[in-house]
């Protein structure tokens, strides 16, 4: 397989192998010649228990130096599942009956209730150790291979790598397949977008399970820089994070930066030359206070899981066009009306995106790894203007944006509908101060079913994520509903809006 990304990593490793790599902010540190050798350790140890390509494994990891080797020497063998490591017994499970894996690989510090859950389903597990040792749970056996790759057999440039959650353009969960080809033309795409070079030191909060979180970790690597493992975001310690590390460039969601803003003003000795921020809308107003604040030019980027990075603006660029998004990176972009035909500059319709790096359907939903990506409807409303620069105008998919994390309605739902009192619900989105979009729930209780609003929250909370748990419930007496019976999200949010009170 032609420059796939451990050839692009071992590049790197042959051109400055001391160079340090890998940055945890427990100092353990990985240079390029320990990553490409750990990473063809970990596929040699897959290898010989059997694991090949089309074969799934769960990661479920947090970010870290060892995570990432973990993540590239999977991806590299068989096909990674990048799961959130907090999912929910009841969310995890729906990940395993979905992708059927082969093994599960966690953090050592193991959730004693994910080992239940793979012994019932009957996958092996495994652990990484903070020496970098993979150990099978509950055994504790280590297992290493003395060759770097000893016995290692790699996937094909059509073999899926990983497969990434994403509610995509409706309110279902899915998973996204993105094989070497396609992560190979995203890497470079990106590289390419943000001028990185092997100067570059990246400051990263960004979760690797998430699409855009791995991508601009690789894209460091391939690149010959360093990334700093500092995720989950520290908004007391962002600061400090810079004049420590003295990163070149960091990323950012709109949540992230309306958080900083609310900081008091610090004389910051910044080495950034750039700040980049994508995965929800950007207002000109936001773009402006991040400038003035750090003084370093703001790249906004816009992409989907299925397309990976589809627009950004120049880094060099100093005036900014309010609601937009850049130009096309290296993908074919059109706007389209409800009937499919293309609209002229300044009209607005659906965003479609065809190229490379965009996927042909969903994990087996219409994917075939043979088949050449047809155009990808994102689901979002804008317009290309005189310039060819890209504006988002509005979404007109249901998933629900809080701070950038996805969520789908459909799992909010099917949850409320596992409550004993609950007889129809419909889950929208709410417009938040803090982070753009929440989740509100609309409730219809069973007849002489007396419960409160908390109490249902309550019942969300013990099966779901935090960030999913609705930030309002509202109990009605009915849901309303189209002309063609299904339930209307929009009038249903309208109807909460103006009864606020009853919750």
């Amino acid at each position: 397989m032609a420059e796939n990304t451990i050839e692009l990593i071992k590049t790197q490793a042959k051109l400055r192998p001391s160079a340090p790599a890998l940055v945890g902010i427990d100092g353990y540190v990985l240079n390029y010649s320990e990553v490409h050798d750990s990473v063809m350790r970990v596929a040699g140890v897959l290898s010989k228990l059997g694991i090949k390509a089309k074969d799934r494994v769960i990661l479920a990891v947090e970010n870290g130096p060892r995570q990432v080797v973990a993540l590239l020497g999977v991806s590299h063998v068989a096909t990674a599942v990048l799961v959130d490591p907090w999912l929910k017994i009841s969310e995890l499970e729906r990940v395993f009956d979905a992708t059927r894996p082969v093994l599960v690989i966690l953090d050592w510090s193991v959730r004693e209730d994910l080992i239940d859950v793979t012994n019932k389903k009957g996958v092996e597990l495994m652990a990484i150790k903070k020496d970098g040792e993979i150990s099978i749970i509950p055994s504790g056996d280590s297992w290493r291979v003395n060759n770097a790759g000893d016995g290692a057999s790699f996937s094909s440039d059509e073999d899926i790598a990983v497969l990434v959650a994403t509610s995509g353009s409706t309110a279902e969960s899915k998973f996204v397949p993105v094989t070497h080809r396609m992560e190979r033309a995203r890497l470079k795409n990106l590289v390419s977008a943000l001028s990185l070079t092997a100067d570059d030191v990246y400051l990263n909060f960004m979760p690797q399970f998430h699409s855009t979180g791995k991508g601009l970790i690789l894209v460091t690597l391939i690149s010959g820089g360093c990334v700093i493992c500092a995720a989950p975001f520290d908004l007391c310690g962002f600061h400090d994070l810079v004049e420590q590390y003295e990163p070149s460039w960091t990323s950012l969601s709109a949540t992230m930066c309306r958080m900083l803003l609310r900081l008091p003003k610090q004389s910051l000795r910044s080495s950034l030359r750039f700040i980049r921020i994508s995965n929800e809308a950007v207002t000109k107003e936001l773009v402006s206070k991040v400038r003035n604040k750090f003084d370093v030019p703001v790249a906004v980027s816009y992409g989907t899981s299925e397309t990976g990075l589809i627009s950004c603006t120049p880094i060099s660029k100093e005036v900014w066009k309010s609601g937009a998004v850049g130009v096309p990176k290296n993908c074919e972009v059109s706007i389209v009306d409800e009937s499919g035909t293309s609209l002229p500059p300044g009209e607005v319709g659906e965003i479609i995106v065809k190229g490379p790096n965009v996927v042909s359907g969903y994990f087996e939903i219409g994917f075939n790894e043979n088949d050449v990506p047809e155009r990808f409807h994102t689901g979002d409303l804008g317009f290309l203007d005189d310039d060819g620069w890209l504006h988002v105008a509005s979404r007109i998919k249901e998933v629900i944006n809080r701070g950038g994390e996805k969520i789908a309605p459909g799992e909010i739902e099917e949850c409320l509908l596992m409550h004993e009192a609950v007889e129809e619900v419909c889950c929208f989105s709410m417009a938040s101060e803090t982070y753009g979009e929440e989740p509100g729930a609309a409730v219809v209780l069973k007849e002489q079913c007396e419960f409160t609003a908390a109490q249902i929250k309550q019942h969300v909370r013990k099966h779901l994520l935090h960030s999913k748990v609705p930030s309002e419930v509202f109990l009605l007496e009915s849901i309303p509903k189209t002309s063609a019976g299904k339930v209307s999200r929009t009038r249903v949010s309208e109807i909460c809006r103006s009864n606020f009170g009853s919750k």
